[in-house]
């Protein structure tokens, strides 16, 4: 199943491959108390933690039973803590103001029509507080789209700024939140605001 995952998702990049032994950069594990053999960790390996749903956890954690978004979404925030942040437009010596943008209301259709690519952002919003960086690396979508969307639910007021921190007081431990927060799936979310969610 990690496999498939890997290979057919267009949101991971190509580096990402399901290893056997050896090194590796993430590693999938039940009990930490165990030998990791025969796979070496390195000191930048993080470790993802297999859990059931509603059972306590820290850091990153795949959930059972398993949803192929939720992993994807763990190996993109890996994979951004180990890159340095891209310059953001606007930024003064290497900071940039973080707002955390908040969806108080479903967008209308009218916005959501705007951009084949808009519902997907709605639905990551909807998920829980955001920055600008974090909808951009969850959604694998540009800086400008991404700016645009909130700039438009902003005109209408449906969505909730929350305070503002400079890039350098924004850890990777808030990006490694993003996933634990999340309790639905992003298409179980798609398929309730659609209306295809039985009652």
């Amino acid at each position: 199943m990690i496999r498939t995952i890997l290979r057919t998702s267009s949101r991971l990049e190509q580096r990402w491959a399901l290893a056997e032994s050896g090194e590796c950069d993430a590693l999938l594990v039940y009990n930490t108390d165990k030998s990791f053999a025969p796979f070496t960790l390195k000191p930048a390996t993080q470790l993802i933690m297999i859990r059931r749903r509603g059972e306590k956890y820290s850091g990153h954690v795949f959930l059972k039973p398993f949803r192929a978004d939720e992993l994807i979404d763990t190996l993109i925030i890996i994979d951004s803590e180990s890159r340095p942040a891209p310059a953001l437009a606007g930024t003064v010596n290497g900071q940039v103001p973080m707002n955390f943008y908040r969806l108080k209301k479903w967008p209308p259709a009218d916005i959501l029509h705007q951009h084949k690519n808009y519902m997907l952002l709605a639905v990551y919003l909807s998920r829980g507080a955001k920055t600008l960086p974090d909808l951009i690396t969850l959604s694998g979508q540009g800086e400008a789209l991404c700016n645009q969307f909130l700039q438009l639910l902003q005109d209408r007021n449906l969505v909730q700024i929350d305070g503002s921190k400079s890039n350098a007081t924004v850890s990777p431990m808030r990006r490694q939140t993003i996933t634990r927060d999340e309790k639905k799936s992003f298409f179980s979310l798609l398929r309730t605001k659609l209306g295809l969610t039985k009652k």
